[in-house]
């Protein structure tokens, strides 16, 4: 079940689909295929992330947190599969993204005013200035597209 289902009364979407498929393909992988946790990890991972503990209506929060945690697979392999290793990481930052915070309008431009800021603008050098400008505005470019992905 995707996980912002599990503790919510929300509309069920294809999304929810597609993230369904991704935990009953982590489950079969983490439970019977060789990976690269140990098999503490693994009883973790079956126990308190796809099995979580059931409160009236209220699951567990694990699933919700590995979600979100964009690095929950980064050291995670499939033992001789890497083509099914980088999937599964693929979709875990796919599906991920929909359980995250979008970014609020102030600390957006609060980034964006700390990456214009004058503490690497004391280059004496001309062309060097000019060009660290650049490399400014074309990251500010790519974080004002990324903050209108977010939100829009």
């Amino acid at each position: 079940m995707a996980a912002d289902l599990i503790s919510s009364r929300i509309p069920h979407t294809f999304s929810h689909d597609i993230e369904s498929a991704f935990w009953v393909l982590m489950w079969i992988v983490v439970a019977y295929m060789p990976t690269s946790w140990d098999v503490l990890k693994r009883s973790f991972f079956l126990k308190e992330v796809m099995s979580p503990k059931v409160y009236g209506s209220v699951g567990g929060p694990n699933k919700l947190h590995f979600m979100m945690n964009e690095r929950a697979l980064e050291e995670w392999s499939i033992t001789r599969n890497n083509v099914l290793t980088e999937f599964l990481r693929g979709l875990h930052l796919v599906l991920g993204v929909r359980h995250m915070k979008p970014p609020s309008l102030r600390s957006f431009k609060s980034n964006l005013l700390k990456k214009f800021s004058r503490s690497d603008d004391e280059n004496s050098d001309p062309k060097a200035k000019a060009d660290n400008l650049k490399a400014k505005a074309d990251d500010a470019q790519e974080d004002s597209m990324e903050f209108y992905f977010m939100t829009g």
